[in-house]
C-alpha cells in the first residue's frame, strides 16, 4: 500500500502573507510557521483541531516547563530545522497515514462488522444523526475524498466527535476487543467552545497556546504520551484520565481505519470506526471556559446559534470563583503581570464549536467560528473588565426593551380574545418582526470603541455607549413598525409601543446612575 506521510506530504492549509493559501506537511508547516500568517480550513472544527495537533506537537518537542521556557521559545521567533527534523527524523513512521502497524491517529488491523462511509469523519456533511442543511450528499452514495482531506478529518473526528449513540464491536485479528456493545462517547472539544489566541504569525499562535507545565492542571503537569508515540491502543469504551497534557490534547475519541479504494490509495470512501478512549467527566479542558455551576461543578460554555462572541467577551476575561476563562489567557495574564511581554498588541480571541437541537444532543444543528480583538489591558485591569460586563448587560436590557415593545404594540393591536390565544399571536408577531435581528448588528459596529474608550475615559465610554443603546433601540423600533401597514387603530398600538421602548430606555439609564428615576407619567406597563 503506498504510504501518505503527514511529515512531508502536503495537507495543512496555510496561509502566506499575500492571502494565498498553500498545503504543507507537518515538518514545513512548522520550518515555515513564522512566514504564515495563520492556518486555516475551510471548515472551523478542522481549524481547531488542526491548531491543537500542532500545539501537541511543539510541546512534545520543547517541553517548556515554565514561564521562563515559554519566554526563551518565544524569543527564537521561529522553530529551528536540528529540532523538528531530529524530532521527526526519530519517529518517521508513526505520522504515515497508511502505516500497517502504526496508522496515525488510526488502530492497525482492527475492523468491525461493516465500513462506515467517508462522509462520518465530517461532521458538516449529511451522516448518521447530521441534519441536512445545505449538504444534500447520501451514506450510501459517499463522495471519495484524497488522503490529505481524510487526515484533516480524522483529526478533527478525534476532537469533536459526538456521542450519545451505540458504536460498533471493534475486533482486531477477528478477535473482539469488547465483550459487548459500547456507547459512543464525545471529543474533548465537542460540547464547549474553543478558544484559540492569534498571534502575528502561525508561530507565535501555536506558542501563545503551549502551556508550560507549571500552568496546567495538577493531574496534567507531565508531558504524558502523545497518541503517534502510544505502542498499544488503548482498550475502548473505560473512562480514564489522560496521562498527561499530550495525551489530552490527542485523546483518541474514536478507533478508526481509513480504507483507501485501491493499493495506490489515491481517494477513500470508507473507514471502520468504533468508540475509543472516554475522557474522564472531570478533566478541564486548558482551551475551553468553564462556569461554576452549584450542583453541577464547573460546566464549559457552549455557542448559542443566536449570539455572538463579542456578547459574552467580558465572561472569557473575567477571573473569578464562579467564572474560569482558557488556561491560555490565565498564562498570557501571567506573562504580562511577570514579563516584559508587548502589551501594546491587541488581544486576537477566536473561538471554534457547534451547536446541537435543543434536547438532541448528538444533532447538530450549526457550527461556526467566532472573533474578537480585545485590547491587552483588559487581562492586567479588573476594572476594565468588570466595567464590560455591565456596558454588556445594559445591552442585554436594551434588547429586551424592544421585546416589551413589541409585545405592548400586539396587545393594543390585536383584538380581544382569550389570554392564552392572544398571548401565542404576540409571540408569532414578535418572532416574525424580529426586531432583534437589527438591533444586535448595530450594536456590534460600536463594541471595538467601546473597548478603546473604556480604556481612554471609562466613565464617557459608559454614557457614550448607553447613548447608542437607546438609539439603535429606538432605530430598531421604527425600523421594524415600518414593515406594518400602520393606519386607524394601528397609530395608537404603535404610540403605547414607543412610550414602552422608551420609559425602560430611561429604567436602564437610571440603573446605571445616569438619569433620576422616571415619573409616572413615563412608566408604561410592559410584558
Amino acid at each position: 500500500m503506498a504510504p501518505f506521510n503527514l511529515v512531508t506530504e502536503a495537507w495543512i492549509p496555510c496561509l502566506k502573507p499575500d492571502w494565498i493559501v498553500v498545503e504543507a506537511g507537518l515538518r514545513d508547516v512548522l520550518l515555515s510557521a513564522h512566514e504564515f500568517r495563520e492556518m486555516q480550513d475551510t471548515s472551523p472544527l478542522v481549524t481547531a483541531s488542526l491548531h491543537r495537533l500542532l500545539i501537541a506537537l511543539v510541546a512534545s518537542m520543547y517541553s517548556p516547563k515554565t514561564l521562563d521556557d515559554w519566554l526563551a521559545l518565544w524569543e527564537k521567533k521561529q522553530f529551528y530545522a536540528e529540532t523538528v527534523n531530529t524530532y521527526f527524523a526519530d519517529r518517521m513512521d508513526r505520522f504515515d497515514l497508511f502505516h500497517p502497524d502504526y496508522p496515525f491517529y488510526q488502530v492497525a488491523k482492527f475492523k468491525v462488522n461493516k465500513p462506515s462511509p467517508i462522509s462520518q469523519l465530517a461532521m458538516e456533511e449529511v451522516s448518521g444523526n447530521n441534519p441536512v442543511l445545505f449538504d444534500h450528499r447520501r451514506d450510501d452514495a459517499p463522495d471519495p475524498i484524497p488522503p490529505e482531506v481524510a487526515a484533516r478529518r480524522l483529526v478533527a473526528l478525534q476532537n469533536f466527535a459526538v456521542g450519545f449513540g451505540q458504536s460498533a464491536k471493534p475486533e482486531i485479528d477477528g478477535k473482539n476487543v469488547v465483550t459487548k456493545r459500547i456507547d459512543t462517547g464525545d471529543g474533548p472539544l465537542a460540547r464547549g467552545s474553543t478558544l484559540i489566541v492569534y498571534g502575528g504569525n502561525l508561530f507565535e499562535t501555536l506558542i501563545l497556546n503551549t502551556l508550560p507545565a507549571s500552568l496546567r492542571e495538577e493531574t496534567l503537569l507531565e508531558n504524558g504520551t502523545a497518541v503517534w508515540d502510544r505502542i498499544k491502543p488503548v482498550r475502548p469504551g473505560e473512562p480514564r484520565h489522560p496521562d498527561g497534557y499530550l495525551d489530552q490534547l490527542t485523546w483518541p475519541t474514536r478507533w478508526a481505519r481509513l480504507l483507501p479504494d485501491g493499493v495506490s490509495c489515491k481517494t477513500l470512501s470508507s473507514v471502520y470506526l468504533a468508540q475509543g478512549s472516554r475522557m474522564s467527566g472531570d478533566v478541564m479542558d486548558p482551551m475551553k471556559r468553564y462556569k461554576r455551576d452549584e450542583k453541577q461543578g464547573w460546566l464549559s460554555q457552549s455557542m448559542r446559534a443566536d449570539r455572538a462572541l463579542w456578547r459574552d467577551s467580558a465572561a472569557w476575561l473575567e477571573f473569578s470563583d464562579t467564572n474560569r476563562p482558557p488556561a491560555t489567557l490565565r498564562m498570557i495574564r501571567n506573562l504580562v503581570e511577570e514579563s516584559d511581554l508587548d502589551t501594546s498588541k491587541t488581544l486576537d480571541l477566536r473561538v471554534f464549536g457547534f451547536g446541537t437541537k435543543p434536547g438532541k444532543a448528538a444533532a447538530i444543528q450549526f457550527w461556526r467560528a467566532d472573533a474578537i480583538s480585545v485590547p491587552m489591558e483588559f487581562l492586567e485591569d479588573e476594572d476594565l473588565v468588570a466595567r464590560l460586563r455591565q456596558c454588556l448587560e445594559w445591552a442585554e436590557r436594551g434588547a429586551k426593551t424592544l421585546r416589551s415593545a413589541i409585545w405592548k404594540f400586539g396587545d393594543v393591536y390585536l383584538p380581544d380574545m382569550g389570554k392564552d390565544q392572544k398571548t401565542a399571536k404576540i409571540e408569532d408577531l414578535i418572532q416574525n418582526l424580529a426586531p432583534i435581528n437589527r438591533y444586535w448588528p448595530d450594536m456590534e459596529l460600536h463594541f471595538r470603541a467601546l473597548l478603546f474608550a473604556l480604556i481612554d475615559d471609562p466613565d464617557q465610554a459608559e454614557t457614550d455607549w448607553m447613548d447608542q443603546i437607546e438609539n439603535t433601540a429606538r432605530s430598531a423600533l421604527e425600523h421594524t413598525l415600518r414593515k406594518l401597514p400602520i393606519k386607524g387603530r394601528d397609530q395608537q398600538a404603535a404610540v403605547h409601543s414607543r412610550g414602552v421602548l422608551n420609559s425602560l430606555l430611561r429604567r436602564i439609564r437610571n440603573d446605571a446612575g445616569l438619569l433620576p428615576v422616571p415619573t409616572e407619567e413615563d412608566t408604561y406597563d410592559s410584558k
